[in-house]
C-alpha cells in the first residue's frame, strides 16, 4: 500500500483497505471476553449503522443526533465558510499540525469537528435527567452500563482516563467510589491537544472532538450566567474526559 501525502494521512483508510485487512487479522479474543481499545472496532460499527440504514453514517450521525440537538456547527469536514474559525493545533516542539481531512470510512471513531456551544448542547442532552424530558429512555440507554470489568480476561487501552470499571454504549463508566460520581468518559486521539475559552461565546472557534482538554484562559467573572457558564463548561469537559486541566 503506498504512504498516504502529510496533508491527507487518512486517505488509505478506505472500507476496501479495512475488509482487506480483517482477512489477514483473527480474533484476539473471543467477543466479550476481554476489551481491547479500537479505532477499528469503532470503524465496523460505522460500516454496519450505514449497511442498516442504508445512508452514510455521517447522514444517520446529522439527522439522529446533530440535527435534533441543533449543533449545527458540528461536521466531519469543515466547510469554507468555517476555516477562519479552525483552531490551529501544534506540536511539542512548537511546529503547526495540519488539518487533516477525515475519510469516510473512519467516521465513527472520530475526526469530528465542533464548537464550545455544540458541545454544551450535547452535554445539555447528557445532564438532563429527568424522568419527563424528551429522549428518557433513549438517555438511559446511552448511559447504562453493558459489559463489567469483573470477569473480563484482559482490558487494555481503556484506563488511560481513569480506571474502567465497566463499558456501555461508547462510553468508558467509572462508577461511583467515595467523593468520586459517576463518571461516563472517552478518552483517546491522535494529534490533538486543545485550549479554549470555555466561558466567553463570542470566542467561537472549532474544536476537534477527540482528546479535549479545558483551561480556563480568563478568571471566572462576577455575574451569575458567567459562572453558571464556567460551571457547566467545568462539567462537560469533566464528563467527556473524565478530568479538566484547570491552570
Amino acid at each position: 500500500m503506498a504512504e498516504p501525502p502529510p496533508s491527507d494521512p487518512f486517505s488509505t483508510n478506505t472500507k476496501e483497505a479495512q475488509i482487506a485487512a480483517l482477512k489477514d487479522n483473527p480474533l484476539l479474543f473471543a467477543p466479550g471476553t476481554a476489551v481491547l481499545y479500537s479505532n477499528f472496532g469503532y470503524d465496523l460499527l460505522g460500516a454496519a449503522l450505514a449497511n442498516v440504514s442504508g445512508k452514510p453514517y455521517a447522514e444517520v450521525l446529522r439527522e439522529r443526533v446533530l440535527d435534533p440537538l441543533g449543533m449545527k456547527d458540528t461536521v466531519f469536514n469543515p466547510r469554507p465558510e468555517d476555516q477562519p474559525r479552525l483552531m490551529q493545533g501544534h506540536n511539542f516542539d512548537g511546529s503547526a499540525m495540519p488539518i487533516v481531512p477525515t475519510s469516510t470510512a473512519m467516521e465513527c471513531a472520530g475526526g469530528l469537528y465542533s464548537t464550545a456551544d455544540d458541545l454544551l448542547r450535547w452535554m445539555n442532552w447528557h445532564v438532563d435527567n429527568k424522568p419527563s424530558a424528551a429522549d428518557a429512555e433513549f438517555r438511559l440507554l446511552n448511559h447504562a452500563a453493558f459489559l463489567y470489568r469483573d470477569g473480563l480476561a484482559s482490558v487494555v487501552g481503556l484506563d488511560d482516563g481513569g480506571p474502567m470499571d465497566a463499558m456501555g454504549l461508547g462510553w468508558v463508566i467509572m462508577l461511583p467510589n467515595e467523593h468520586r460520581p459517576l463518571i461516563l468518559q472517552k478518552s483517546g486521539g491522535l494529534q490533538v491537544s486543545l485550549c479554549c475559552d470555555c466561558t466567553d461565546t463570542r470566542r467561537r472557534r472549532f474544536l476537534r472532538h477527540e482528546r479535549i482538554q479545558c483551561r480556563r484562559l480568563h478568571g471566572g467573572g462576577q455575574d451569575d450566567e458567567r459562572s453558571r457558564r464556567r460551571d457547566r463548561s467545568t462539567l462537560i469537559f469533566a464528563l467527556i474526559r473524565g478530568n479538566v486541566r484547570d491552570d
